[in-house]
């Protein structure tokens, strides 16, 4: 294998681990925010199709080993590929919660607002939760009574609210609707995406 074919080789892993990286952060992404746990199947996906594409790297590094130093960069793209896939896949889960919300609440704010003064709920809201001036329109309705909202608090209190990745949620706002506040995101104004256990 001669250094021309080496530098096709390179090219060709780099394209791979490309689109393995951004298809899987799609793929991982959309599925996390209409399936919810059916994510963790994306993930698993992801995780093999990642480790084979790893295999097809080692091997054409293992074909080219008389090259030397060279032949071994042939596995650095899926390496830095899966390096970027372990660092994006706590912001893609999180913002994949998230924004399912915000246009949610973007496309359908008034429906919410008429809500709040006693109106109808807006289209797929099946309940309303009320404490104080706050109000949980229920998204959905996870496993062992985890559920997720979007919350009207005109106090906006609930931006301290920022338990993702096991950061403590204050106090005051620690029990609300019933339920732990797991964490909330502020979308727009006084209204929240907010996760309850």
């Amino acid at each position: 294998m001669g250094g021309g074919d080496i530098l096709a080789a390179f090219r060709a892993q780099s394209r791979r681990a490309a689109l393995w990286f951004g298809v899987g952060v799609l793929s991982i992404g959309i599925a996390n925010a209409l399936l919810g746990l059916v994510s963790l199947l994306a993930v698993a996906t992801v995780a093999i199709i990642g480790i084979a594409l790893a295999g097809d790297a080692g091997g054409w590094a293992w074909r080219a080993r008389a090259r030397g130093m060279a032949a071994t960069s042939l596995v650095a793209p899926m390496l830095a590929a899966a390096v970027l896939m372990w660092l994006a896949i706590g912001p893609v889960f999180y913002w994949s919660h998230v924004v399912p919300s915000w246009v949610r609440l973007q496309r359908e704010r008034p429906a919410y607002e008429a809500a709040l003064q006693g109106g109808p709920l807006p289209g797929g809201i099946a309940s309303v939760a009320r404490e104080g001036s706050r109000s949980a329109f229920l998204l959905h309705n996870g496993m062992l009574g985890a559920w997720r909202a979007i919350v009207h608090d005109p106090s906006g209190r609930l931006r301290a609210a920022k338990g993702w990745g096991g950061r403590r949620v204050p106090r005051d706002i620690r029990r609300l609707f019933g339920s732990e506040t797991q964490w909330c995101q502020r979308l727009d104004g006084a209204w929240f995406h907010c996760h309850f256990d």
